[in-house]
């Protein structure tokens, strides 16, 4: 069998362990933001963190993985049975009604993948009832929770699940919600042993570097595609709640042969409104609409190496993402096609992404 035949189909197998996670998720939910309004998201990782595969969800979302399980893992090591909940912006979160939840997947008793997903809860304790509030600071959200473990070796916290419910409203939406992201993961580390054992283990694992080397050269070739050059645009979101300023998302992309630097350096400063971004957060917007340009890359690992956005700390402020990004091309050569990039929130530092 070719190479070319054999990353298309273990990329649809582990694409397909994904779907099936976000059919039971949203099947077994409670609320209509996820059964209805289908806010949420689930991916397989490898054991080093690298989001491998996701289902067609929310992308944004699944761009920040890979920041998000580089975040968390040398601190919080995930033994069989074990899973982290977490939704702290600081910690690899999006913004606070989204509860993240991941597990690791043991085939013969060895660390093979990481499961997870993200769903966005109806309410997680905020200032007034429902997910958003209108906030200016980050615990006037809802409740802050940093990677803590829900189960320990395949046991229930019952005294964290009572501790986070008792501060959200209508508990039991909560729970249901929390039981149908937990069913999620069930279901995948149901079906990848399944996969190992008609593929073997070695197998998966080999595939599962080819199919992100593949990812890692389709993605420059399409960058290198592009003339060397500097892109620039801005737009303009109509203000942040707590006032009628335009305020503008600017976006230098300098392209390098097949490297790309995307700046945010000239988006406006931080505001008191549910507006700012976390460098996650930009991470994953950069992530995810590069992956939507056309790149043939299965793995959804649109930028090779590790990018990085460095910039200034935004403290409390709150960490609602915005809702509009530039999205009229006016910075791209007509060869990227890059939809959506940008809406990173700048703290004092300023704010750059580099790959």
């Amino acid at each position: 069998m070719s190479l070319a035949l054999e990353l298309t189909i273990f990329n649809k197998l582990f694409a397909a362990v994904a779907e099936e996670m976000g059919i039971v998720l949203r099947k077994s939910a409670f609320s209509p933001n996820i059964k209805e309004r289908r806010d949420y998201s689930c991916a397989v990782c490898t054991a080093g963190g690298e989001l491998l595969a996701q289902a067609a969800h929310i992308p944004v979302h699944l761009g920040a993985v890979p920041r998000t399980m580089g975040r968390i893992l040398p601190d919080f090591p995930l033994a069989a049975g074990d899973v982290l909940i977490l939704n702290n912006p600081y910690w690899g979160g999006t913004h606070l009604p989204d509860l993240t939840l991941i597990a690791p997947v043991y085939i013969d008793d060895r660390l093979a993948f990481f499961l997870l997903n993200r769903a966005h809860h109806a309410d997680v304790g905020g200032r007034t009832p429902g997910s958003m509030p209108l906030a200016s600071d980050l615990r006037e959200e809802g409740v802050i929770i940093s990677p803590t473990y829900l189960y320990r070796g395949g046991q229930l916290d019952e005294a964290v699940l009572k501790e986070l419910l008792g501060r959200m409203r209508v508990p039991a939406e909560r729970r249901g919600d929390l039981a149908a992201q937990l069913a999620a993961l069930h279901r995948g580390q149901e079906r990848l042993p399944i996969l190992a054992s008609r593929y073997g283990l070695e197998k998966l694992l080999s595939m599962s570097q080819a199919l992100l080397e593949y990812s890692r050269r389709a993605m420059e070739d399409l960058v290198g595609a592009i003339p060397d050059g500097v892109y620039n645009f801005v737009d303009y979101l109509d203000d942040d709640g707590y006032g009628h300023e335009d305020l503008a998302i600017a976006l230098t992309l300098t392209i390098l042969g097949q490297r790309a630097v995307l700046d945010f350096r000239q988006t406006c400063d931080q505001v008191t409104g549910g507006v700012n971004r976390r460098d996650i957060r930009c991470s994953g917007s950069v992530r995810s609409d590069a992956w939507s340009t056309g790149g043939p890359g299965p793995a959804r690992r649109p930028w090779p190496g590790s990018p990085a956005i460095h910039s200034g700390d935004p403290g409390l402020y709150p960490s609602m993402y915005a809702r509009t990004f530039p999205n009229r091309m006016g910075a791209y050569p007509p060869t990227l096609r890059v939809g959506k990039v940008g809406g990173c929130r700048r703290g004092p530092q300023g704010g750059i992404l580099r790959s």
